[in-house]
């Protein structure tokens, strides 16, 4: 119901890297750089650098529009 686009951009591996991180408070990335689930992490924050990006058509900028808007004719 949302004009919205999904693409897949990986998944990030069930390891007890992670599981031990959680127990430590630690982010997985940062206990366990070499871990499967950090690289499978650094696969997709690169596809997701490497596009181009959105263009803005909602969310904040709709809403900070509407805030601007409206007040320009309230002044009026």
């Amino acid at each position: 119901f949302l004009p919205a686009r999904l693409r897949y951009l990986g998944a990030v591996p069930r390891d007890l890297a992670v599981t031990r991180s959680v127990s430590r408070q630690t982010p997985f990335v940062d206990a366990y750089p070499r871990s499967a689930p950090a690289a499978s992490l650094d696969r997709i924050v690169a596809g997701l650098l490497s596009r181009a990006p959105p263009k803005t058509t909602g969310g904040m900028k709709l809403l900070l529009d509407g805030l601007l808007r409206s007040s320009a004719e309230g002044r009026g």
